[in-house]
């Protein structure tokens, strides 16, 4: 309490008769809580880490930033006066010592955030690194910091310590593409009310024009299906010549147009004998603008979907006599009419989306819809329908994928947005169009949450990509992984209880 009256009492005199002086102020804040055994340390954890933990286990990631935020307001500190100390002190050398130790300890955003700036801002070779050293830490609102930290640290090797985060398995994994994102969004110039600004004065340029592998490792994730929004927003920033030079040296070598037609020895007679997951594998590889293959893909993909109708038939069985009630009122809906179909078909040709993949395609003609969610408008209890297993029913992200019907409008209204802001540009640098077909896991849950799971369009393949809370993958292969935990795949996370 002592500590706290003179504190305040400067307070009171600084506005009175001005600031304190840095060296007095540095003093201030060593007495803050903040440097103190009372208060806790940030979790650190990866984000391949945190993706995998359960929707509790992440809850509890921010505890000791909720912990930090009430132990400063029972003791009487402001937050943000904190941070503007931090920076009226980060020139004296004696205050870097202090910054190091709130960036690896500290749990409270605003705080972590202040200081990550003025280490960049100080720049010297142990704030930088320091900064580097968390890059693949989960650090919400400060990712940014460190990625920077690496381009100041070797502008010219940038690539080399970087590169590693674009390799296609860590992109597969959960998690592992977010390092990958914020290194993308750095090369972003933030937007600027001059519109007379020069980017080639922001160091953004500089730093993609240190290595021209940049530009080579940009344009090949232009298809990727969560990097294509931060990769085409880099080159439309990028002079026309440049980006002209890069799209023209990328067709050179086109990646599947060398595909013959599939031969005789029909995938569809592969599929029916049971190779189901190979055929699935091969039909990713091949070229489906060549007339024969994209036959061989139908067959193949209306066979596959027969086999899921009737899985989800069985499920639905199983789970009404377990007194489960799916929100829409029925597990399985209608199959979409021919109609629907073509006018969708139309909308995406007309948009130059190309065609709809064959395997949601022949999802919406076979199965029409599915949906496992809960009605939690009911006031009943959820069943158990994990026998006593302690496994928390927001943990299920049950399986749910929208009939074409009951999307349409969406679907509409989400096609109109985005041509309003991709059609202006050539079509390497248009963002991928993501077509919304379920609620995100929240929203399964009755509560507000984030974007919806879907696809991402044009797809040149048989099968989408389908990203969802998990990460991503094949579509045919979520619904085999889906219907094989009985309609709720996060259950895989708890095969050892069971």
């Amino acid at each position: 309490m002592r500590d706290l009256f003179w504190r305040s009492l400067a307070r009171v005199l600084e506005a009175l008769f001005g600031k304190l002086r840095p060296e007095e102020l540095l003093s201030d804040l060593r007495k803050s809580v903040i440097f103190t055994d009372q208060f806790p340390n940030r979790n650190k954890i990866s984000n391949i880490d945190f993706a995998n933990l359960s929707d509790q286990e992440q809850m509890g990631f921010w505890d000791p930033s909720v912990t930090g935020i009430q132990i400063l307001r029972e003791s009487k500190e402001n937050v943000i006066q904190i941070s503007i100390d931090l920076r009226e002190v980060a020139d004296l050398p004696e205050a870097v010592p202090h910054f190091i130790y709130l960036w690896n300890e500290c749990p409270t955003i605003p705080i972590r955030q202040a200081v990550g700036a003025q280490l960049l801002e100080i720049g010297s070779r142990e704030c930088l690194e320091c900064l580097a050293a968390t890059l693949d830490q989960k650090q919400p609102l400060s990712e940014t910091y460190p990625v920077d930290a690496v381009f100041a640290l070797e502008k010219e090797n940038a690539f080399d310590k970087l590169a590693k985060f674009f390799e296609p398995e860590r992109l597969l994994i959960p998690g592992g593409d977010i390092v990958a994102q914020t290194i993308l969004r750095q090369f972003i110039p933030p937007e600027c009310v001059d519109e007379q600004l020069n980017w080639k004065e922001a160091k953004q340029y500089e730093w993609l024009s240190a290595d021209p592998r940049w530009f080579d490792l940009i344009v090949q994730h232009l298809d990727h299906p969560v990097l294509n929004w931060w990769a085409t927003e880099v080159l439309r920033h990028v002079d026309y010549p440049i980006v002209d030079s890069l799209l023209q040296q990328s067709k050179i070598t086109p990646k599947s147009t060398s595909n013959p037609p599939v031969q005789l020895e029909m995938l569809i007679d592969r599929y029916q004998r049971g190779e189901h997951r190979q055929v699935w594998k091969e039909l990713q590889t091949l070229d489906l603008e060549q007339e024969q293959n994209r036959i061989q893909a139908l067959a193949v993909a209306d066979a596959t979907m027969v086999r899921v109708r009737h899985n989800i038939e069985l499920l639905a069985e199983r789970l009404a006599d377990s007194g489960w009630v799916p929100l829409s009122g029925q597990i399985w809906g209608t199959p979409s009419s021919l109609a629907t179909k073509k006018e969708l078909i139309e909308q995406f040709r007309m948009s130059e989306l190309g065609a709809i993949p064959p395997s949601l395609l022949a999802f919406w003609e076979h199965v029409g819809q599915v949906d496992c969610v809960w009605n939690y408008k009911l006031s009943q209890n959820v069943p158990d329908l994990c026998e006593g297993l302690d496994i928390p029913f927001s943990e299920l992200d049950p399986l749910y994928v929208g009939g074409l019907a009951e999307l349409s409008a969406e679907i509409a209204y989400t096609l109109f947005d985005w041509e309003e802001n991709n059609l202006k540009f050539r079509q390497e640098l248009r963002h991928q169009f993501d077509l919304p077909l379920a609620p995100d896991h929240y929203h399964k849950l009755g509560c507000s949450g984030a974007s919806p799971y879907g696809i991402y369009l044009p797809c040149t393949g048989a099968d989408p990509v389908f990203h969802f809370r998990q990460g991503s993958m094949p579509f045919v292969d979520y619904l085999r992984e889906a219907l094989s935990w009985g309609g709720f795949p996060l259950l895989k996370r708890y095969e050892e209880l069971s």
